[in-house]
Protein backbone atom coordinates (compact mmCIF):
# COMPACT_ATOMS: atom_id res chain seq x y z
CA UNK A 1 0.00 0.00 0.00
CA UNK A 2 1.41 3.41 -1.01
CA UNK A 3 1.93 5.79 1.90
CA UNK A 4 0.65 9.36 1.78
CA UNK A 5 2.94 12.26 2.51
CA UNK A 6 1.24 12.82 5.86
CA UNK A 7 1.88 9.22 6.88
CA UNK A 8 5.50 9.30 5.73
CA UNK A 9 6.08 12.51 7.67
CA UNK A 10 4.48 10.95 10.74
CA UNK A 11 6.79 7.97 10.49
CA UNK A 12 9.79 10.26 10.16
CA UNK A 13 8.77 12.50 13.04
CA UNK A 14 8.28 9.51 15.38
CA UNK A 15 11.76 8.11 14.68
CA UNK A 16 13.26 9.69 17.84
CA UNK A 17 10.80 7.70 19.96
CA UNK A 18 11.81 4.51 18.20
CA UNK A 19 15.47 5.24 18.88
CA UNK A 20 14.71 6.03 22.52
CA UNK A 21 12.88 2.76 23.14
CA UNK A 22 15.41 0.63 21.26
CA UNK A 23 18.16 2.19 23.37
CA UNK A 24 16.33 1.14 26.53
CA UNK A 25 16.07 -2.42 25.20
CA UNK A 26 19.77 -2.39 24.33
CA UNK A 27 20.71 -1.20 27.81
CA UNK A 28 18.60 -3.95 29.38
CA UNK A 29 19.66 -6.84 27.13
CA UNK A 30 23.02 -5.87 25.70
CA UNK A 31 21.59 -6.45 22.22
CA UNK A 32 21.38 -3.71 19.60
CA UNK A 33 17.96 -4.48 18.12
CA UNK A 34 16.58 -2.89 14.98
CA UNK A 35 12.89 -2.25 14.35
CA UNK A 36 11.74 -3.24 10.87
CA UNK A 37 8.15 -3.18 9.66
CA UNK A 38 6.22 -2.77 6.41
CA UNK A 39 3.97 0.14 7.32
CA UNK A 40 1.96 -0.25 4.11
CA UNK A 41 1.21 -3.90 4.84
CA UNK A 42 0.11 -3.04 8.38
CA UNK A 43 -2.21 -0.28 7.15
CA UNK A 44 -3.74 -2.66 4.61
CA UNK A 45 -4.73 -5.05 7.41
CA UNK A 46 -6.25 -2.51 9.78
CA UNK A 47 -10.10 -2.41 9.85
CA UNK A 48 -11.60 0.68 8.23
CA UNK A 49 -12.77 2.25 11.49
CA UNK A 50 -9.32 1.91 13.07
CA UNK A 51 -7.63 3.15 9.92
CA UNK A 52 -9.75 6.29 10.09
CA UNK A 53 -8.71 6.85 13.70
CA UNK A 54 -5.06 5.81 13.59
CA UNK A 55 -3.97 5.49 9.96
CA UNK A 56 -2.22 8.86 9.68
CA UNK A 57 -0.52 8.20 13.04
CA UNK A 58 0.84 4.74 12.25
CA UNK A 59 4.39 5.90 12.89
CA UNK A 60 3.52 7.15 16.38
CA UNK A 61 1.46 4.03 17.09
CA UNK A 62 4.23 1.56 16.27
CA UNK A 63 7.28 3.61 17.25
CA UNK A 64 5.88 4.78 20.57
CA UNK A 65 2.56 3.27 21.62
CA UNK A 66 3.80 -0.30 21.11
CA UNK A 67 7.59 0.00 21.42
CA UNK A 68 7.28 1.86 24.73
CA UNK A 69 5.49 -0.91 26.67
CA UNK A 70 7.70 -3.48 24.94
CA UNK A 71 10.82 -1.73 26.20
CA UNK A 72 9.32 -1.37 29.68
CA UNK A 73 8.28 -5.02 29.77
CA UNK A 74 11.68 -6.24 28.66
CA UNK A 75 13.46 -4.02 31.20
CA UNK A 76 11.19 -5.21 34.01
CA UNK A 77 11.67 -8.89 33.18
CA UNK A 78 15.38 -9.11 32.45
CA UNK A 79 16.77 -6.56 34.92
CA UNK A 80 16.26 -8.86 37.91
CA UNK A 81 16.55 -12.29 36.29
CA UNK A 82 19.54 -13.42 34.25
CA UNK A 83 17.66 -16.52 33.15
CA UNK A 84 15.03 -14.38 31.43
CA UNK A 85 17.69 -12.24 29.83
CA UNK A 86 19.52 -15.30 28.54
CA UNK A 87 16.27 -16.76 27.18
CA UNK A 88 15.50 -13.58 25.24
CA UNK A 89 19.00 -13.14 23.84
CA UNK A 90 19.25 -16.80 22.86
CA UNK A 91 15.88 -16.79 21.08
CA UNK A 92 16.19 -13.45 19.25
CA UNK A 93 19.08 -14.40 17.00
CA UNK A 94 18.08 -12.00 14.20
CA UNK A 95 18.33 -9.02 16.57
CA UNK A 96 15.22 -7.57 15.00
CA UNK A 97 11.86 -6.42 16.32
CA UNK A 98 8.84 -6.26 14.06
CA UNK A 99 5.06 -5.93 14.16
CA UNK A 100 2.35 -8.16 12.70
CA UNK A 101 -1.43 -8.32 12.51
CA UNK A 102 -2.70 -11.89 12.51
CA UNK A 103 -6.14 -13.31 11.65
CA UNK A 104 -7.88 -15.17 14.47
CA UNK A 105 -7.02 -18.65 13.20
CA UNK A 106 -3.32 -17.83 13.02
CA UNK A 107 -3.41 -16.04 16.35
CA UNK A 108 -4.80 -19.07 18.17
CA UNK A 109 -1.97 -21.37 17.09
CA UNK A 110 0.43 -19.90 19.66
CA UNK A 111 -1.99 -20.71 22.48
CA UNK A 112 -1.57 -17.50 24.44
CA UNK A 113 -2.24 -13.76 24.30
CA UNK A 114 -5.32 -11.54 24.49
CA UNK A 115 -5.09 -8.03 23.02
CA UNK A 116 -1.40 -8.08 22.15
CA UNK A 117 1.59 -10.34 22.66
CA UNK A 118 5.20 -10.99 21.74
CA UNK A 119 6.35 -14.06 19.83
CA UNK A 120 9.66 -15.11 18.31
CA UNK A 121 9.55 -16.27 14.68
CA UNK A 122 12.77 -17.25 12.93
CA UNK A 123 14.80 -15.30 15.47
CA UNK A 124 12.72 -12.11 15.07
CA UNK A 125 10.83 -10.70 18.06
CA UNK A 126 7.33 -9.84 16.84
CA UNK A 127 4.74 -7.71 18.55
CA UNK A 128 1.45 -9.21 17.40
CA UNK A 129 -2.19 -8.16 17.50
CA UNK A 130 -5.45 -9.18 15.84
CA UNK A 131 -7.25 -6.77 13.50
CA UNK A 132 -9.89 -5.96 16.11
CA UNK A 133 -7.34 -5.45 18.91
CA UNK A 134 -5.08 -3.03 17.05
CA UNK A 135 -4.46 -0.03 19.33
CA UNK A 136 -6.42 -1.68 22.16
CA UNK A 137 -4.71 -2.27 25.52
CA UNK A 138 -1.26 -1.73 24.03
CA UNK A 139 0.29 -2.10 27.49
CA UNK A 140 -0.49 -5.83 27.29
CA UNK A 141 2.10 -6.41 24.59
CA UNK A 142 4.73 -7.84 26.95
CA UNK A 143 2.52 -9.48 29.56
CA UNK A 144 3.22 -12.97 28.15
CA UNK A 145 6.99 -12.64 28.33
CA UNK A 146 7.45 -15.95 30.13
CA UNK A 147 5.20 -17.86 27.75
CA UNK A 148 7.01 -16.38 24.78
CA UNK A 149 10.39 -17.49 26.04
CA UNK A 150 9.57 -20.98 27.26
CA UNK A 151 12.68 -23.07 27.72
CA UNK A 152 13.74 -26.26 26.03
CA UNK A 153 11.32 -29.13 26.31
CA UNK A 154 8.47 -26.71 26.88
CA UNK A 155 9.50 -25.75 30.41
CA UNK A 156 8.30 -22.26 31.20
CA UNK A 157 10.65 -19.69 32.64
CA UNK A 158 8.86 -19.92 35.98
CA UNK A 159 9.40 -23.67 36.00
CA UNK A 160 13.06 -23.29 35.17
CA UNK A 161 13.36 -20.69 37.91
CA UNK A 162 11.72 -23.09 40.36
CA UNK A 163 14.27 -25.77 39.47
CA UNK A 164 17.13 -23.30 39.77
CA UNK A 165 15.98 -21.70 43.01
CA UNK A 166 15.59 -25.06 44.78
CA UNK A 167 18.92 -26.46 43.57
CA UNK A 168 20.72 -25.42 46.74
CA UNK A 169 18.27 -27.36 48.90
CA UNK A 170 18.64 -30.43 46.68
CA UNK A 171 22.41 -30.14 46.95
CA UNK A 172 22.14 -30.12 50.74
CA UNK A 173 19.91 -33.20 50.73
CA UNK A 174 22.29 -35.05 48.43
CA UNK A 175 25.26 -34.03 50.55
CA UNK A 176 23.59 -35.49 53.64
CA UNK A 177 23.02 -38.73 51.75
CA UNK A 178 26.54 -38.76 50.33
CA UNK A 179 28.12 -38.09 53.71
CA UNK A 180 26.14 -40.89 55.29
CA UNK A 181 26.94 -43.31 52.45
CA UNK A 182 30.60 -42.40 52.13
CA UNK A 183 30.16 -41.89 48.39
CA UNK A 184 29.02 -38.94 46.27
CA UNK A 185 25.49 -39.34 44.89
CA UNK A 186 23.91 -37.28 42.11
CA UNK A 187 20.28 -36.63 41.29
CA UNK A 188 18.43 -37.13 38.01
CA UNK A 189 14.94 -36.09 37.00
CA UNK A 190 13.11 -35.62 33.70
CA UNK A 191 11.60 -32.28 34.65
CA UNK A 192 9.50 -31.95 31.53
CA UNK A 193 7.87 -35.32 32.14
CA UNK A 194 6.65 -34.10 35.55
CA UNK A 195 4.64 -31.23 34.09
CA UNK A 196 1.29 -33.00 33.42
CA UNK A 197 1.15 -34.49 36.92
CA UNK A 198 2.25 -31.30 38.65
CA UNK A 199 -0.26 -29.20 36.71
CA UNK A 200 -3.07 -31.67 37.43
CA UNK A 201 -2.42 -31.38 41.16
CA UNK A 202 -2.51 -27.58 41.10
CA UNK A 203 1.22 -27.00 41.61
CA UNK A 204 1.95 -25.44 38.24
CA UNK A 205 5.55 -24.36 37.72
CA UNK A 206 6.64 -25.54 41.20
CA UNK A 207 8.63 -28.53 39.96
CA UNK A 208 11.71 -27.93 42.10
CA UNK A 209 9.74 -27.46 45.29
CA UNK A 210 7.61 -30.58 44.78
CA UNK A 211 10.58 -32.80 43.95
CA UNK A 212 12.44 -31.58 47.02
CA UNK A 213 9.51 -32.58 49.22
CA UNK A 214 9.99 -36.17 48.08
CA UNK A 215 13.77 -36.10 48.12
CA UNK A 216 13.59 -34.82 51.69
CA UNK A 217 11.42 -37.75 52.71
CA UNK A 218 13.72 -40.20 50.94
CA UNK A 219 16.78 -38.66 52.56
CA UNK A 220 15.28 -39.16 56.04
CA UNK A 221 14.64 -42.87 55.52
CA UNK A 222 17.90 -43.50 53.69
CA UNK A 223 20.16 -41.74 56.18
CA UNK A 224 18.52 -43.76 58.93
CA UNK A 225 19.35 -46.96 57.05
CA UNK A 226 22.90 -45.82 56.30
CA UNK A 227 23.53 -45.34 60.01
CA UNK A 228 23.87 -49.12 60.20
CA UNK A 229 27.09 -50.40 58.62
CA UNK A 230 25.36 -53.43 57.17
CA UNK A 231 22.62 -51.24 55.74
CA UNK A 232 25.20 -48.84 54.29
CA UNK A 233 27.11 -51.65 52.62
CA UNK A 234 23.93 -53.12 51.13
CA UNK A 235 22.76 -49.78 49.71
CA UNK A 236 26.15 -48.84 48.29
CA UNK A 237 26.43 -52.24 46.61
CA UNK A 238 22.94 -51.82 45.12
CA UNK A 239 23.74 -48.38 43.65
CA UNK A 240 27.02 -48.62 41.71
CA UNK A 241 25.99 -45.67 39.49
CA UNK A 242 25.68 -43.49 42.62
CA UNK A 243 22.52 -41.95 41.20
CA UNK A 244 19.14 -41.19 42.78
CA UNK A 245 16.30 -40.66 40.32
CA UNK A 246 12.79 -39.30 40.67
CA UNK A 247 9.98 -40.36 38.33
CA UNK A 248 6.22 -40.09 38.15
CA UNK A 249 4.53 -43.27 36.94
CA UNK A 250 0.73 -43.55 36.67
CA UNK A 251 1.10 -47.34 36.43
CA UNK A 252 3.01 -47.70 39.69
CA UNK A 253 1.69 -50.41 42.00
CA UNK A 254 1.07 -47.91 44.78
CA UNK A 255 1.28 -44.22 45.55
CA UNK A 256 4.95 -44.23 46.51
CA UNK A 257 7.59 -46.87 46.09
CA UNK A 258 11.25 -47.15 45.25
CA UNK A 259 13.36 -49.63 43.35
CA UNK A 260 16.92 -50.34 42.29
CA UNK A 261 17.34 -50.10 38.55
CA UNK A 262 20.47 -49.90 36.41
CA UNK A 263 22.59 -49.17 39.44
CA UNK A 264 20.42 -46.30 40.63
CA UNK A 265 17.89 -45.86 43.42
CA UNK A 266 14.66 -44.76 41.76
CA UNK A 267 11.92 -42.96 43.67
CA UNK A 268 8.56 -43.64 42.01
CA UNK A 269 5.40 -41.65 42.71
CA UNK A 270 1.93 -41.95 41.20
CA UNK A 271 0.46 -38.66 39.92
CA UNK A 272 -2.37 -38.62 42.45
CA UNK A 273 0.13 -39.03 45.29
CA UNK A 274 2.43 -36.26 44.17
CA UNK A 275 1.49 -33.78 46.88
CA UNK A 276 0.42 -36.01 49.75
CA UNK A 277 2.31 -37.92 52.45
CA UNK A 278 5.64 -36.99 50.92
CA UNK A 279 7.42 -38.23 54.03
CA UNK A 280 6.59 -41.78 52.88
CA UNK A 281 8.81 -41.51 49.81
CA UNK A 282 11.71 -43.94 50.11
CA UNK A 283 10.35 -45.58 53.25
CA UNK A 284 10.59 -49.01 51.61
CA UNK A 285 14.32 -48.85 50.92
CA UNK A 286 15.35 -51.35 53.60
CA UNK A 287 12.82 -53.91 52.44
CA UNK A 288 14.42 -53.89 48.97
CA UNK A 289 17.83 -54.95 50.24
Amino acid sequence: MALSLAIRKGIRDSEPKKVEHLEKIKNATGVDFTFEVDFGAILAQIPADKKADYGDRIGEVLHDWYLSPLAYGIERNVSSDEMKKEALVTACTAKKISFAILPDAEWKKAGYGSYARIRVVNGVLFMEVKPDTFCANVDNVCQDFEKCFAGEGGLSLKTRASIRDTESERADLLKAISDAAGHTYTFECDWDALTPAINARGYEERHGEVVNWHLGGAKYHLVKLLGDEMGKEAFVDATPSRVIKFVVDPKAAKGKLSKFENGAWVLVVKPDSLASNVDETGSDVESLL
